[in-house]
């Protein structure tokens, strides 16, 4: 799937807004995986990733952004990494 993403939001100081295209892909229906491009007030070159495994009923993911800062972290202005995991439930 590919698709786009607009946000805006009034502040006191301004208007902040991002635009998002991403690119998101289901390698099987265990393993995901997704990447973004997004350009915002603050940076235009911000490019993120996320993967995301299902493993019966637990789902555990990484994502992180703004890939291209990790080269230099010292130099960076933002970057983050997120793991998270969940427990499934389901309706049967």
């Amino acid at each position: 799937h590919v698709g786009a993403q607009f946000f805006a939001m009034k502040r006191p100081r301004g208007l902040n807004y991002a635009t998002t295209l991403y690119y998101d892909r289901t390698f099987n229906e265990k393993f995901r995986g997704k990447l973004t491009y997004t350009a915002d007030s603050y940076s235009f070159s911000n490019i993120g990733l996320l993967l995301s495994a299902t493993i019966s009923n637990f789902n555990v993911y990484i994502a992180a952004d703004n890939l291209l800062d990790y080269a230099n972290l010292a130099k960076a202005r933002n970057a983050s990494v997120q793991l998270g995991f969940q427990l499934l439930f389901s309706r049967e």
